[in-house]
């Protein structure tokens, strides 16, 4: 039986007005460790061994991810889709391009933890700054037991510095000072101490899967090649020939789902 209108605006089957994309996710709300309030949307299905944290990029919100949580909850697997502050149904605030929110990302874990129990299995799947966010926080937390990390970068400070060059070409090394100012006023802190590439070995020995555009044009590809470098074992590297940034599963939706949740089952759901 389909469910009503009534029933359906009861049950927080509307965010903002725009339906939930799928009947098996409810809409729910946590706080990070740092007080934000951030909105999600949480499925968890009868017999779940695992949960799949998906954090999206900067500007977007959990609906970019929608795609990709109907296909983990079709494999069986709970999923959290969530948005970063300041983003989507979350409560607003400064955006710091990595640095805060990885405590979104945090949050997010004790919430999965809190609802399914301490003994469930957890992995994240982060895009562009959610990416570099879900690196961050597994190298704080043993809790998350795999990490795809798809297109992040792994310095924020060269990053910023990439996009600064972008933008304003032959007098890029002259407004690049007050680029990294204006962008350490953001962050609240330096720009080069928010670093994928420094933490990512602390992960290890949980797995790691690195994805990344090789026509990425705002993250550089070298970065999913520095950060793999620097990645403990096991870890996996996939480049995308086609693709653009946070644009991999676009260019090949089964081959991405494919590997992406291979990996999620050989290293989430089957381990316990």
């Amino acid at each position: 039986m389909r469910p009503s209108l009534v029933s359906m605006l009861r049950g927080g089957w509307f965010t903002r007005g725009r339906a939930i994309p799928d009947r098996r996710l409810r809409a729910v709300a946590f706080r990070s460790p740092d007080g934000i309030r951030l909105a999600g949307w949480y499925g968890e299905p009868d017999g779940a061994t695992g949960t799949i944290i998906l954090c999206h990029g900067v500007p977007g919100s959990k609906r970019d991810m929608a795609g990709l949580a109907r296909a983990l909850l079709d494999a069986g697997f709970g999923v959290l889709a969530f948005d970063f502050r300041n983003w989507g149904g979350s409560e607003r605030t400064s955006v710091t391009l990595g640095y805060r929110e990885v405590q979104d990302v945090l949050g997010a874990v004790a919430f999965v933890r809190q609802r399914a129990g301490p003994r469930h299995r957890i992995g994240v799947v982060g895009l562009s700054m959610g990416a570099a966010a879900a690196i961050l926080a597994a190298a704080e937390t043993p809790v998350i037991d795999a990490v795809v990390a798809d297109s992040s970068y792994a310095r924020l400070d060269r990053a910023v510095e990439r996009v600064a060059r972008r933008v304003w070409g032959p007098l890029a090394s002259l407004a690049w000072r007050r680029t990294r100012r204006l962008g350490e006023r953001l962050v609240g802190a330096p720009l080069a101490s928010v670093a994928p590439i420094d933490a990512i070995a602390k992960i290890s020995p949980r797995p790691v899967l690195i994805i990344h555009g090789m026509q990425d044009r705002l993250t550089d590809v070298g970065d999913a090649r520095a950060l793999y470098g620097a990645c403990g074992d096991p870890k996996s590297l996939w480049i995308v020939e086609q693709a653009g940034h946070a644009r991999t599963r676009r260019v090949g939706t089964r081959e991405y789902d494919r590997r992406v949740i291979g990996f999620l089952r050989e290293h989430v759901a089957t381990m316990t």
